[in-house]
């Protein structure tokens, strides 16, 4: 079973990440924020202390490098 997860930051679930994480809600790979409605993707690191979140995108253009 995956252990990342997609979705779409709908108004909900993006104030609380907002709210819990603050300035660290954003994308690892390209650093931007995120706004709502982004589609994101949730992964937990190699060591599994904290978790990453992508844009879909910026996730997918990892792959194919």
């Amino acid at each position: 079973m995956p252990r990342y997860r997609i979705y779409a930051l709908k108004k909900a679930v993006f104030n609380s990440m907002k709210a819990r994480f603050g300035d660290d809600f954003r994308c690892s790979q390209c650093q931007r924020e995120f706004q709502l409605y982004d589609v994101v993707m949730s992964k937990p690191s190699r060591r599994g202390s904290r978790m990453k979140w992508y844009h879909l995108s910026c996730y997918e253009a990892l792959l194919l490098d």
